[in-house]
């Protein structure tokens, strides 16, 4: 191996790099005649080719390279001064420059004399420093790796905590939920036991041709052709309403019964279909008339209606006792109750709507029933009916005036008797 000193170091160049003080660089190619402004490259095998050489300002920067296969790896490590020794430890990718400074112990020879450099004093230094450089960098890459680790621990153990604190979370509110879910039951048996605490029902049928003039907007209403005599309106427990709406029903449930419903219960709205004026009906009171097994699926709430609107039968009676739908005849109440009286007895009430002319227009009749599907109800529920027999079309009819049974006019239905 050649060189001074014969000594052969670990796999690495060591790069030493002048500026004249213009910071001017020099190529190697004037090595030979200005050692002072050249720039020189050698292998560290080769270490005692340096030779001699004499600076005049030893502001340098020196970096040592490894060639490792696929990278090309520099590391900075040292300067040889005369008179001293200067290096720093610090990593870089690529051939740049990234510290330079004044090289302590460095002569500026005036005269321009080669300065002798023993390699045999510096080179052992060169070598410790390269070794202590690698230990340290060990070092610091264990420092740096434990630094790592301990920071991933760290972040394991936040994100146990927070684990931790979602679990707890999650056990507070599966036991606010269950909470939730027992009151919700409470609350549900409480409803049901309210749903069917009902001693009495209000059977309502309604007059075709009188029924435009309870509506606000009279341009929605229409009478079917098929319809010639009073229509249902609904079958309605007392005190309760919409007892449950996730119970469906859906045409097939009434297939068998369609036909006379479209008969008895059609719908006088335009933009209600029959079977959306069901729907709604079981709803609102089909569900709390659920309670009653007579009326224990949609099936059976219509057909229970359908027989109440055969039962009592109002056309007949009306017809059977002179009183007709006419423009210009009213009647007195006690003439209506003469019709009514004798299968109803006092267990109905008459409403009526006022027209244009301030006329009072029958328009619908409510019949109440008991629980178990028979005629009357007890006193302290007729109040309560008395009350709520308000809550739909008309008001009750006055009992000293004459009232008006208008006749069916399909063409104009919401101007019967103008």
């Amino acid at each position: 191996m050649a060189g001074k000193t014969g000594t052969i170091l670990p796999d690495c160049a060591i790069h030493l790099y002048f500026k004249n003080k213009d910071h001017q660089h020099k190529s190697i190619n004037e090595y030979e005649n200005t050692l002072v402004n050249g720039m020189l490259t050698v292998s560290l095998h080769h270490l005692g080719a340096l030779g001699t050489f004499s600076p005049s300002l030893c502001r340098a920067a020196c970096f040592g390279s490894a060639e490792l296969p696929g990278l090309w790896f520099s590391r900075q490590i040292g300067l040889v001064c005369k008179s001293g020794f200067w290096a720093t430890f610090l990593n870089f990718r690529g051939a740049k420059k990234i510290k330079s400074g004044w090289c302590p112990g460095c002569h500026v020879n005036t005269a321009g004399k080669r300065v002798e450099v023993d390699t045999k004093i510096y080179l052992p230094r060169l070598i410790t420093t390269i070794r202590t450089w690698r230990t340290l960098r060990h070092k610091g890459g264990q420092r740096k790796k434990e630094s790592r680790r301990e920071r991933e621990r760290e972040r394991e153990r936040e994100r146990e905590r927070e684990r931790k604190r979602e679990r707890n979370h999650n056990v507070i509110r599966s036991h606010q939920m269950t909470k939730n879910i027992k009151e919700e039951r409470r609350e549900f048996r409480r409803d049901k036991k309210d749903s069917c605490n009902w001693t009495c029902m209000i059977f309502t049928i309604q007059w075709p041709g009188s029924f435009c003039l309870s509506l606000e907007n009279r341009n929605i209403c229409r009478i079917p052709e098929n319809i010639h005599n009073w229509t249902i309106h609904g079958l309605w427990p007392i005190r309760t309403y919409g007892c449950c709406f996730c119970w469906p029903v859906f045409q097939s449930h009434l297939q068998d019964l369609e036909p006379e419903l479209s008969q008895l219960w059609p719908s006088l709205i335009k933009s209600k279909s029959n079977f959306s004026f069901w729907k709604d009906e079981w709803f609102k009171h089909g569900t709390c008339a659920a309670c009653v097994e007579s009326m224990g699926s949609p099936a059976h709430y219509f057909r229970t209606s359908l027989k109440l609107r055969t039962l009592f039968d109002v056309d007949n009676a009306l017809a059977n006792t002179g009183i007709k739908p006419s423009c210009n005849i009213s009647y007195k109440h006690e003439e209506i109750h003469a019709a009514l009286g004798p299968f109803l007895g006092n267990n109905y009430v008459v409403q009526c709507v006022k027209d244009e002319k301030e006329r009072e227009v029958w328009v619908q009749l409510k019949i109440y029933i008991s629980k178990n599907i028979t005629l009357g109800c007890q006193k302290e529920e007729t109040l309560k009916f008395s009350r709520a027999s308000n809550t739909s079309l008309g008001h009750p009819c006055p009992k000293n005036t004459t009232i008006f049974y208008f006749p069916l006019d399909r063409e104009h239905p919401k101007q019967p008797c103008p």
